[in-house]
C-alpha cells in the first residue's frame, strides 16, 4: 500500500514564532496521484483516511487540499469516537468535521438508525 502524508503548510501562514503544530491527513491506498497543480490527491482501493481522532474507510477518494474536503465513494466508513457512520456517498470536511452522507447508517451508542441521506454537523 501507498503512502501519503499531506501537510498543510501550503495553508498556514508561515512565520518564525508559529507555535501551532500542523496535524497531517494521513491517507493510504493501493494507487494514488498527486495533482500538484490542482492542489488535489486522488486515492483509489482500499483507501483509508486518518486525522485528528477521525477514521475514514472507502474504496475511493477525492481530496482537495485548500478546502480540506474528501469526496467518499464506495462501502464508507467513518469512525469518530464511539460513533460508526456508514455510507455510499459522502462530502466530509476535515476542517469542520461536517458531512453530506447518502444512504446513511449510524451507530453511536445507544442510538442506531438508517436514512437516505442527511448532513452531520
Amino acid at each position: 500500500m501507498k503512502k501519503l502524508i499531506i501537510l498543510f503548510l501550503i495553508l498556514a501562514p508561515i512565520t518564525v514564532f508559529a507555535q501551532e503544530k500542523v496535524i497531517p491527513v494521513v491517507i493510504d491506498g493501493n494507487e494514488i496521484t498527486y495533482l500538484q497543480d490542482k492542489n488535489k490527491v486522488q486515492a483509489r482501493g482500499d483507501v483509508r483516511m486518518k486525522y485528528k481522532g477521525v477514521e475514514i474507510s472507502c474504496q475511493e477518494a477525492d481530496y482537495d487540499i485548500k478546502a480540506s474536503l474528501a469526496n467518499l465513494r464506495g462501502n464508507v466508513k467513518i469512525i469518530r469516537g464511539k460513533a460508526t457512520i456508514y455510507g455510499e456517498e459522502v462530502i466530509y470536511n476535515f476542517s469542520t468535521h461536517s458531512a453530506q452522507i447518502n444512504n446513511i447508517r449510524l451507530q453511536d451508542p445507544p442510538i442506531y438508525g438508517k436514512a437516505k441521506s442527511t448532513e452531520q454537523k
